[in-house]
């Protein structure tokens, strides 16, 4: 198994389902950080649009 940016060296049975699922992780960590950013866009043009009708959201 080859890791980015580090020479190639040979990993243990245990050590490349451990990288694998630290890799898999990663890429989940990185999809709920778009998700919230996301959603948190959507609640900013909400709070905009309310105060532009002049209502009050709870914080």
């Amino acid at each position: 198994m080859r890791i980015k940016g580090l020479k190639a060296r040979y990993l243990k049975p245990v050590e490349v389902d451990r990288t694998r699922a630290a890799i898999q992780r990663g890429k989940r960590l990185k999809q709920l950080e778009r998700e919230q950013q996301r959603v948190q866009a959507v609640l900013d043009q909400l709070a905009a649009k309310a105060a532009e009708l002049g209502l009050e959201l709870p914080e």
